[in-house]
């Protein structure tokens, strides 16, 4: 558009009032390695937020396992103020869920399938929050 109109006034919209800093600091480095994006800054407006961890496990049933201990590791922590409801874990394809949901069945976390995709239930799970982002192509802190 800036090449089309010479006197075009362009405004960035930078403020973010849904993500925390931490959020969008990751966001940004997956955006930042498009180079034909204009560049600009985000600014979280909630704050820092929980810093994401990645973690590189052996494969899905160990995956499925630790977050199933770590959603029930931050609960117990929070005394109940974080509860299943409150949490959300994404994920990248259907074929996923399956390990999933049995890790989360074998401690007695409760979960829902919700937004479906292509026509299946099974495309998104509901039972953990950002207080666990696993993003591909991000360097986050790693633990192991």
């Amino acid at each position: 558009m800036r090449s089309d109109y010479s006197n075009v006034l362009v405004v960035n919209l930078e403020e973010n009032y849904r993500s925390s800093s931490w959020i969008l600091k990751c966001s940004m480095a997956v955006i930042e390695q498009d180079s034909s994006r204009i560049a600009k800054t985000l600014v979280g407006t909630k704050g820092r937020g929980v810093q994401p961890v990645m973690r590189i496990l052996a494969d899905a049933y160990v995956e499925g396992k630790w977050i199933a201990r770590e959603i029930k590791r931050v609960m117990g922590l929070t005394g109940g103020m974080i509860r299943e409801r409150d949490i959300a874990i994404l994920v990248r394809s259907s074929s996923m869920t399956r390990t999933l949901e049995g890790a989360l069945a074998a401690v007695g976390l409760r979960y829902r399938m919700v937004s479906p995709l292509y026509g299946r239930t099974d495309n998104r799970l509901v039972a953990k929050s950002s207080l666990i982002e696993k993003r591909s192509g991000i360097y986050l802190p790693i633990s192991k």
